[in-house]
């Protein structure tokens, strides 16, 4: 029924009323509304893509965390921190990819001469042995694997031999914990860095590339090469995958690591600037983060990748990733609809037959999967660090930590049908070795809860259900709970609660509460 309100003191009252309350938004929890269908979840046993890797997650840090001339870098990455490896433990394996922008201003052992570079006003990075030393004796500790990243932002004579030197003592020191170098970042951005001329194109970085590739091959054998770690470039992608630059077909030095980097939203694009924002100009991009168009396109946006990536006969890793590009967004990349967008994320990235995804981040940013802090500072302006080594697992750590939970026991991704238009939600389903069964419900609705119906098929008898709450969607990380438990300051996180999920007829009723996540997994009969 249409009601036609043609007073116009009513409607301006009906107006300025629903500006209030959008206004009130962001500090109120979620409104307990249901939909009045229950959205219904059929689980096909037909795989979509391969067994997930052990090393899936990843965090992306820039490599001048672990220089000497960072001050954190002594704390951050040491084996004497037992916090920081114990969030690491929590993930089981994964990648350390270090490399950013400010490896195109980073150099092995020494500076190179002056004048052969184009550093500009940028600050210089000077990479020791006892650098890399620290960081490969942490990822031996840890189970962890590197992606090191190598400076090809100056493109000189003496640069690329600099790299191959950088190249030899890494796997000398690294062995197996070293899967790849990643040549470059974002070389799509070069010219805008003034790093290079404005006809700088694909052809160009493929040439450069393959020049730093030879050399590396004179230095060390058998070391995968990593590229072309662009953003917002998918012509310079699709060009280097066909361009032999990285080689999927051999075992030699050009090896088969493509990467891409990828955010939801571009500070640029969408108008964004700063790392804060107000209370309704903070509601506005988390509403377009856990939209339903939005997730459409980043689900689009990946499996592009992918397919590019498997056409040519790639491995894919998205390595450098985040909600909002340029250091995030204090107020929404730092707060739980980050968390759920985080999930929706992996999860179709890992459907879409990605080999891996890094969380960027590193320092104290509350949009780092994993902040550092030092003493007297904060991860946001109104959350600041209780431990004092300064560590805190952030809202994209529960992103994290839900997908090693929901994906343990070689996990593949099954296919699932359910009508998108009932709910602003996301479902997807993993299927273990054992034949265990795991379904991962994503309600990015903050104002109605959903009620679902998940058919896993007559193979399963039983069901139990852990969930991802917080009291609101812009809850800071400290007020997450995963399985009724939090992350401690210790570093430690218990599974500490979980529910039944009782079978009605051959199906089983799953309400989410607004802005929640649940995995229900079912076991064998």
């Amino acid at each position: 029924m249409r009601i036609i309100i043609k007073t116009k003191k009513i409607y301006l009252s009906l107006l300025i009323l629903t500006i209030l309350l959008s206004t009130a938004w962001s500090n109120v929890s979620q409104v307990q509304a249901n939909t009045s269908t229950p959205v219904q979840i059929t689980v096909s046993p037909v795989s979509i893509s391969g067994i997930i890797s052990a090393d899936f997650l990843g965090l992306s840090y820039p490599i001048s965390r672990i220089a000497t001339s960072d001050t954190m870098s002594s704390e951050f990455l040491s084996t004497d921190n037992s916090i920081y490896a114990k969030l690491l433990e929590n993930l089981g394996s994964g990648v350390f990819r270090m490399n950013d922008g400010n490896t195109n201003y980073t150099f092995w052992l020494t500076t190179p001469p002056a004048g052969i570079c184009k550093t500009g006003n940028h600050p210089i990075t000077v990479l020791s042995k006892a650098n890399v030393d620290n960081l490969f004796a942490i990822a031996k500790l840890t189970g962890w694997s590197v992606i090191f990243g190598v400076n090809m932002g100056c493109y000189t004579s003496t640069t690329i031999q600099m790299a191959a030197n950088e190249a030899a003592y890494l796997q000398k020191t690294g062995g197996n914990s070293l899967i790849a170098l990643e040549l470059g970042n974002e070389p799509n951005g070069y010219a805008l860095l003034g790093l290079r001329d404005s006809a700088y194109d694909p052809t160009k970085y493929e040439r450069e590339f393959n020049q730093y590739a030879d050399a590396i091959n004179k230095a060390v054998k058998h070391v995968r090469l990593a590229g072309p770690s662009t953003v917002v470039a998918q012509s310079w992608f699709t060009h280097f995958l066909g361009s032999g630059s990285i080689d999927s077909s051999t075992a030699d030095i050009h090896d088969d690591l493509a990467t891409v980097h990828m955010y939801s939203i571009y500070k640029s694009k969408s108008g964004i600037d700063g790392i804060y924002c107000e209370p309704s100009v903070c509601q506005k991009i988390i509403g377009m983060l856990l939209s339903e168009a939005q997730a459409e396109a980043t689900n689009t946006q990946i499996t592009t990748y992918t397919t590019i990536a498997k056409q040519k006969n790639f491995p894919l890793r998205f390595d450098e990733v985040n909600s909002v590009s340029i250091g995030g967004m204090n107020g929404v990349s730092d707060r739980f609809a980050a968390t759920l967008w985080g999930i929706d994320t992996l999860f179709m990235m890992a459907d879409s037959g990605a080999s891996g995804v890094n969380f960027s981040g590193g320092g104290c940013h509350g949009y780092s999967p994993i902040s550092y802090c030092p003493a007297g500072s904060s991860v946001s302006a109104d959350s600041a660090t209780s431990n004092s080594q300064a560590f805190k697992a952030n809202a994209l750590y529960y992103s994290m930590l839900f997908f090693h939970e929901a994906t343990e026991g070689n996990s593949k991704p099954l296919k699932v049908a359910y009508d998108k238009t009932l709910a602003n939600l996301g479902v997807y389903a993993v299927q273990a070795q054992d034949n265990t069964l795991r379904v991962i419900l994503v309600n990015r609705d903050s104002q109605n809860s959903v009620s679902t119906s998940i058919n896993p098929g007559s193979a399963y008898s039983s069901a139990r259900m852990i969930r991802l709450l917080a009291p609101a969607i812009n809850s800071p990380a400290e007020n997450i709970t995963l399985a009724g438990s939090s992350v401690q300051d210790d570093g430690s996180w218990t599974y500490k609660t979980d529910e039944p999920v009782n079978i009605v007829g051959t199906k089983y009723p799953v309400t989410l509460p607004p802005g929640s996540a649940a995995i229900v997994t079912f076991s064998h009969s």
